[in-house]
């Protein structure tokens, strides 16, 4: 089976569990989907569990079928800026992402390490937009000969 067969097979497999368990997840309210944009995680949606001031997430994105990358995350948040209860609004980002690339200069499976601070902004008490900056990790070959670039990210989410 080819990768392109096996990831549409996944997103199929991801999409008929979450709807199987839609009364469970939606009353847990520890649910967030999220969408976004930035580098490594390209054009992105994705799913976190919130635990406390944790979350876990994983994130498929694309730019196109030579170039997607598969994304998981650790945030902890910290630093209360309000005294409103709830979760903290800023955080520091923790993640591995897997690239599978067809195109540029560069073709293969790579694997990426990155590093992040960020803050949420919420508009509402389920909705809002994150923004976060840091570096990533990468093997040589793949952007420039030193192994390090900057990262960055904007996302909106949902609190389901």
């Amino acid at each position: 089976m080819n990768y392109k067969l096996r990831l549409s097979v996944f997103m199929l497999q991801l999409i008929t569990f979450a709807f199987i368990n839609a009364n469970q997840l939606f009353g847990q309210e520890k649910v967030i989907i999220t969408s976004g944009v930035g580098f490594p995680e390209l054009i992105n949606i994705g799913v976190r569990y919130q635990c406390g001031q944790s979350q876990l997430g994983l994130s498929i994105g694309a730019i196109n079928v030579k170039f997607i990358s598969i994304s998981g995350d650790l945030f902890y948040h910290f630093d209360r800026l309000s005294n409103k209860p709830g979760i903290n609004p800023c955080y520091c980002r923790v993640g591995l992402d897997y690239w599978k690339l067809d195109m540029f200069r560069a073709e293969g499976n790579f694997l990426l390490f990155n590093l992040r601070l960020g803050r949420d902004f919420n508009i509402s008490q389920k909705f809002g937009t994150e923004l976060d900056a840091g570096v990533v990790f990468h093997s040589k070959e793949l952007l420039n000969q030193s192994g390090v670039a900057p990262s960055l990210g904007i996302r909106l989410f949902y609190k389901i």
